[in-house]
């Protein structure tokens, strides 16, 4: 495609637009609360996002399907399938400083579930967030392809 034709997806994307996908992309790029760059505390949630009610992050980020959905509905392109054939969903563990003592109570509360076969729920993990921010690569401890 053209770059005149994605400057053309994007304006109606982010103005012409008044479906539902449109309408939630424009209100992830236009609010820094939802910015990221994000991160599940335990990995194992990241499997387990059907019994808990999340996102799967590991198919694709929600932006990503917002887009794709879109062009999809544009242009009678399925977009999100062409991405998932070139791409590999990975898990990137990383550290950073984070003081947030609230995290200790949800790991005991995600290991009481598993310690009593109990399923998982939303509470059995949290969400790390970086307002905005990238993970510096030194912070970057392990790339895994899954």
């Amino acid at each position: 495609m053209p770059q005149e034709e994605w400057q053309n997806f994007k304006k109606y994307l982010e103005k012409q637009s008044l479906v539902y996908y449109e309408w939630l992309y424009r209100i992830k790029v236009s609010d820094s609360f939802h910015w990221g760059s994000f991160a599940m505390l335990i990995k194992e949630v990241a499997f387990s996002v059907e019994e808990i009610g999340k996102h799967d992050y590991l198919n694709a980020p929600e932006i990503v399907e917002y887009i794709c959905y879109t062009f999809e509905e544009k242009y009678n392109y399925d977009l999100l399938t062409k991405l998932r054939q070139s791409t590999y969903p990975c898990i990137i563990k990383f550290q950073v400083q984070d003081s947030n003592i609230g995290h200790l109570g949800i790991v005991l509360n995600y290991l009481y579930h598993k310690y009593y076969n109990m399923e998982l729920s939303i509470h059995c993990n949290t969400c790390f967030d970086a307002n905005g921010t990238t993970i510096p690569m030194e912070a970057i401890m392990k790339i895994e392809y899954i």
